[in-house]
């Protein structure tokens, strides 16, 4: 319990103090366990078209997680009620089986790219629904998942 709450001083901290973050947004699992059926959903607003912007999936797993990568199915619902499925691979651990995220003690945190330096086509309401494609009914040792949407430059 004390080693999750540091970690949530900690995050509340970066967020605070970072000009650039447009949105983020991360959910914790009960039991460090993400059930197939529990989808989480991100809503934002794009406010300009010309932008340019860097999306990213935050994951935060234990190190007893047994797979070097995740699979998550991505629904997309666009502000013209335009929807996409995707489905996304996340590498979390090298061949050699080291982690990619960063972190101490049994849990590491990883902020996968999903897309850099993309613009999106329309202004409005996006919405982003993420659930694990795994071959598993409950993926263990998955704590949090989120989504972080940051500016960059138009150069």
């Amino acid at each position: 319990m004390m080693i999750r709450l540091g970690v949530l001083c900690f995050v509340v901290l970066l967020v605070s103090c970072d000009p650039n973050r447009v949105y983020e947004k991360n959910y914790s699992f009960k039991d460090d366990t993400w059930h197939v059926y529990d989808t989480k959903k991100f809503n934002f607003e794009i406010k300009d078209s010309t932008q340019l912007y860097n999306l990213f999936v935050n994951i935060r797993n234990t190190t007893s997680y047994r797979y070097s990568n995740l699979y998550i199915f991505m629904n997309t619902t666009f502000p013209d009620n335009q929807m996409a499925r995707d489905t996304i691979e996340i590498i979390v651990a090298d061949p050699q089986g080291r982690w990619l995220g960063r972190g101490w003690g049994n849990y590491r945190v990883l902020k996968a790219p999903l897309g850099l330096n993309l613009q999106f086509g329309l202004t409005g309401k996006y919405t982003f629904e993420f659930e694990h494609a795994m071959r598993t009914q409950k993926l263990k040792h998955i704590s949090d998942i989120g989504m972080r949407i940051e500016k960059t430059s138009n150069e």
